[in-house]
């Protein structure tokens, strides 16, 4: 049996080599254990924005804070600024409810529809009405009006988001994407990236059918479990491929697993998880590819590694300001 203070030294990057060892053999097979983990790190997330917070400009944040309300939405987001402005306004019993809030995805009960979100540096896992389960990658949403179990189950995505979608012949779950073009199954496990500034929608099928929808309605390819379907919303063009599915999901057990990836994809992977802006200079090469798996590293020794495999080196530059209350951090990456 596994102690919660070894786990919690765990997700905290603490515990041993033997220690960590036991855990992720244990991770494999207890789903239990996994659903801890997970938890535990979204609490600690939580706990590392409130610490940050009483470094802020509270005066000038409130004055930032924005005032417009979706009276006819039902929303849970819990995004980092919200959780600074909370840290600062609220009383110490009432942010131990926003932990519990966070941690156990409660949403609001109003009439009209749900987003959640996950917030960046964190992935959520949340059961939607149907009892099917999606993963949410770091600073993703997902929305579904209260309608949601009458006739057709559709839900709208932004990011990144893994499906384990309940079976029902007589009711199709659909994911929109943001170009308009949409995903549709009866009963399946699937994962789909779309992102706003990728110029592709990425569905990747684990087991069951996919089926794949123009903005139209028109039907216009099938996927088949362990291939990938790359929708270009420039042009329409669809392709469909073999993949490693391991490599395309790991991210929902919060893996990062690279098999022959450039360093442009990396980055841009690392880019989304830790809110940071990474540059590549011009005198690196474009060729360099990386086969490696991450779990616990944070990005300082992840790009460590890299510079390893690589004649690379990285370094920390100016951070970008994004408002009088947040700087984002900038990473740039050289050859040596």
């Amino acid at each position: 049996m596994i102690l919660e203070e070894t786990i919690i030294k765990y997700c905290n990057g603490q515990c041993t080599n033997e220690e960590k060892e036991a855990i992720e053999e244990r991770l494999e097979s207890d789903s239990s254990l996994r659903e801890q983990v997970f938890e535990i790190r979204k609490i600690i997330e939580l706990e590392r924005d409130i610490a940050e917070c009483r470094s802020y400009d509270v005066e000038g944040a409130f004055h930032k804070l924005p005032i417009k309300q979706k009276k006819t939405d039902r929303v849970l987001i819990l995004t980092r600024s919200m959780l600074k402005y909370a840290a600062m306004f609220i009383l110490p019993f009432v942010m131990g409810l926003f932990v519990m809030y966070y941690a156990k995805n409660i949403t609001s009960r109003d009439v009209g529809s749900t987003e959640i979100y996950a917030p960046i540096g964190a992935r959520l896992k949340y059961e939607l009405p149907d009892k099917s389960t999606v993963y949410l990658n770091s600073g993703s949403r997902l929305s579904f009006s209260t309608n949601f179990n009458h006739g057709k189950r559709k839900v709208k995505l932004k990011g990144e988001g893994y499906f384990e979608v309940t079976a029902n012949k007589r009711s199709p779950f659909y994911v929109e994407t943001e170009d308009g073009s949409s995903v549709y199954v009866y009963g399946t496990k699937f994962n789909v990236s779309a992102y706003s500034d990728d110029s592709f929608v990425e569905t990747v099928l684990v087991e069951g059918c996919v089926n794949y929808e123009s903005k139209s309605g028109k039907t216009i390819a099938k996927l088949k479990p362990g291939h990938r379907l790359v929708y270009n919303k420039l042009n329409h063009n669809v392709d469909i491929e073999k993949t490693n599915v391991e490599e395309k999901t790991g991210w929902r057990r919060g893996k990062f697993i690279f098999r022959n990836k450039p360093l442009s994809e990396i980055t841009k992977m690392l880019s989304r998880y830790y809110n940071i802006d990474i540059l590549i200079d011009s005198s690196v090469k474009q060729d360099y590819l990386f086969r490696a798996t991450f779990r616990q590293e944070n990005i300082y020794q992840i790009l460590d590694y890299l510079s390893l495999s690589a004649p690379i080196q990285w370094l920390n530059i100016e951070s970008k300001p994004i408002d009088s209350t947040d700087f984002r951090k900038r990473i740039i990456i050289k050859h040596k």
